[in-house]
């Protein structure tokens, strides 16, 4: 498999508590699936070689590392009741219509009004929305 690596220091308003982050994403899913967060004083010793250290580390989106990531747009529209801006609840019954073959819609995309298309109406308005899904790999041979 092949990712990326990202090492960030975080610095805190009390030097003593400033921080290093490691993360590390699939390249194929494009998911960051470990986050591991260390001391300034465990990176130095890790980095000039002592092993074994302990460090904090999350796990997350292991279901969709290895997996190939795909990205649609579709416009939706989003029907409102009321006259400024649709609730969430409207905006994801709008979205989950599309959401078929484990494609997800992203709801901050119809909050936006930058993606929104055209005249905004009455009853409501249309919004590009991205959706995703991660589909397994063909094998090769």
């Amino acid at each position: 498999m092949k990712g990326r690596i990202s090492i960030n220091k975080v610095t805190c308003q009390a030097p003593e508590k400033d921080y290093v982050i490691i993360e590390l994403e699939d390249e194929l899913s494009s998911v960051e699936f470990v986050q591991a967060r260390m001391s300034l004083e465990t990176f130095g010793r890790a980095l000039f070689g002592l092993s074994s250290l302990p460090v904090e580390f999350e796990l997350r989106g292991l279901d969709k590392v290895g997996k190939k990531l795909e990205n649609k747009i579709e416009e939706v529209f989003i029907p409102c009741e009321t006259e400024l801006y649709a609730t969430d609840k409207e905006i994801r019954q709008a979205i989950k219509k599309y959401e078929v073959d484990g494609w997800i819609g992203r709801d901050e995309n119809a909050k936006n009004h930058h993606n929104w298309v055209g005249y905004r109406g009455i009853d409501g308005y249309t919004a590009r929305v991205i959706f995703r899904r991660w589909v397994e790999v063909e094998k090769k041979g």
